[in-house]
């Protein structure tokens, strides 16, 4: 149990260690934001003071009460400016820190290493880039800051209070820590819950995403109300938990509420007959009230902020699932490429993926030798489309090498640091939700129109300058507005506009015609005779253009 314990601390502090490198460039801000918080108590106890004072003045009917007055309102100024104050610092610094965050854990989620299959699903991801970065980003600012408040708000509450009647002080002290023990108690099983209901949750978002992507799939199938019961299953899951987890959070509240009630009646009862007695004054159990308030207050968004802080961990943990993926070896001014490949080499190359139960390759070998054509064919699922993921250094082989290599000797193993060498064109449609222009230079500004207009050319899409808006159509999710034929040109054409000297082409003629296949053919063949062509294709007519045929087959 305790080593259960020491686990469960050891991990939630690793959580925290992280969660705070998160402020990293908005410590500033949120330090202010806790130093404005604690001027704001420092008003508000001011306050307090000020009140006691006039109501004791109004019953003696003697001192200055218009001074009182002036400064009791000062007070009240200085309270409300410092709220202001705080909520325009807290909004900003969450705003920063919810936009580096998104974009810091967006970067690792887009190199994380594939191993063949996707890790998470879509919307799971983006649930998480979300929600949870949305959660994070308000316990750092809010939440944490609003804590720190808190404990000074406590400890100075109980110091005013103790200047004015210790005993009392200490009786209220001992009560409310009873009443926060049964709440902690809880926590355990509210983490729990909390992190099964963001599970729940993503699976929500992943239905709806992927329905939505697949919309006309599914009208055209018929499987509407198919869709519609697994997302009212998946809904009545996450509604199940959600209402587990809140009955939890009100017996924990309830516990808390029993506390604060308790306190306040025995500040109450203590200063009714203290004033009976004549030993505190109308003022003092007017201060002993706000004071048992000053208390009770903080002491319950302690209790609102458990949970919180629990649902901030459990996000923290999906975060860092992403955040500590393994990471694909991209290149910066300290690893550069040194050369730029010019062919790739198998040697003896052994390959299955993790969850299957047959080797894709065993001990493979072959030369695409620089400057050469190569046909990749073979039946669908014999690993035409995972020799090209080796090749692209995406999947690690288990046993053998694939090797980069230059024409003067130069050579790497096959890593994303080269991979700037290598032009792919995926099956399908891969263009993105922008203009044909921002597709086809993907950041490149300086390419010019003549550049462009070439490209297009040599992959046989002159189309595009017969569109209404010509490089500026707009294309739809997933290239809607343009046919899949249509796409595939436009996705050779951005391919031409890479530097690599190899091109790896998978299926990206399967939507085409047999007039415009033997165009695009034509084209590259004829125009690119200096490049490393490799294409992975079912058709015998586009195999006999090519030096070089290689046949996979089952193992």
């Amino acid at each position: 149990m305790k080593r259960l314990d020491r686990k469960i601390l050891g991990s939630a502090m690793a959580t925290a260690s992280w969660m705070y490198r998160q402020t990293s460039g908005y410590r500033i801000p949120v330090s202010a934001s806790v130093l404005l918080g604690v001027i704001r108590i420092a008003a508000s106890f001011s306050f307090i003071w000020i009140s006691k004072e006039m109501i004791d003045m109004a019953v003696r009917s003697d001192g200055n009460l218009t001074k009182y007055a002036l400064l009791l309102v000062s007070a009240l100024v200085a309270e409300i400016l410092c709220s202001v104050a705080q909520g325009y610092v807290n909004v900003r610094a969450e705003a920063g820190i919810r936009n580096s965050l998104r974009s810091r854990v967006f970067d690792r989620a887009l190199n994380a290493r594939w191993n063949g299959k996707e890790r998470w699903h879509t919307g799971d991801v983006v649930n998480r880039l979300e929600e949870d970065v949305r959660v994070i980003a308000d316990t750092l600012c809010h939440l944490v800051p609003g804590a720190l408040v808190t404990m000074v708000q406590l400890v100075a509450a109980f110091v005013f209070l103790w200047t004015m009647n210790p005993v009392l002080a200490w009786v209220i002290l001992c009560i409310l820590p009873v009443f926060m023990a049964l709440a902690a108690i809880m926590a355990r099983r509210i983490k729990k819950l909390t992190t099964e209901i963001r599970k729940s949750d993503s699976q929500v978002q992943s239905v709806l995403q992927e329905s939505l992507q697949r919309r006309i799939v599914i009208i055209a199938l018929g499987r509407m109300e198919y869709v519609m019961n697994r997302l009212v299953s998946s809904q009545n899951s996450l509604m199940e938990k959600v209402m587990k987890r809140n009955r939890f959070s009100m017996s924990s509240r309830a516990a808390m509420m029993t506390g604060f009630g308790t306190g306040y009646l025995t500040a109450f009862i203590w200063g009714v007959h203290s004033m009976q007695d004549g030993v505190v004054t109308f003022g003092m159990l007017s201060a002993f009230l706000q004071l048992v308030g000053q208390i009770q207050r903080p002491t319950a968004d302690m209790s609102r902020r458990l949970p919180a802080m629990i649902h901030a961990m459990a996000s923290a943990e999906r975060l860092m699932e992403i955040y500590d993926a393994e990471q694909e070896d991209i290149p910066s001014t300290d690893n550069a490429p040194t050369f730029i490949p010019d062919g790739i080499r198998l040697e003896n190359v052994t390959f299955g993926y993790p969850d299957a139960n047959r080797k894709i390759f065993r001990n493979f070998t072959h030369d695409f030798r620089p400057g050469t054509s190569t046909a990749i064919m073979g039946e669908t699922g014999a690993g035409k489309s995972t020799m090209m993921r080796l090749m692209l250094g995406l999947l690690k082989p288990e046993s053998g090498n694939v090797i980069f290599y230059a024409e003067d000797g130069s050579c790497a193993d096959a890593s994303a640091r080269f991979r700037s060498g290598i032009v792919y064109v995926p099956q399908g449609n891969s263009l993105l939700s922008a203009t044909i222009r921002e597709n086809l230079i993907g950041g490149k500004e300086n390419l010019s129109d003549d550049v462009i207009r070439n490209a297009l050319y040599m992959a046989a899409a002159e189309f595009v300058y017969d569109l209404p808006d010509g490089l500026d159509t707009k294309c739809g999710e997933g290239g809607e507005g343009l046919s899949e034929g249509q796409a595939q040109r436009i996705a050779i054409a951005r391919a031409l506009l890479s530097d690599g000297r190899i091109m790896l082409l998978d299926e990206f003629t399967s939507a085409l015609d047999a007039e415009t296949e033997s165009k695009l053919m034509d084209r590259l063949t004829e125009n690119y005779t200096g490049k490393t062509l490799v294409f992975i294709t079912h058709r015998k007519e586009m195999a006999e253009r090519c030096e070089n045929v290689v046949h996979v087959s089952r193992t």
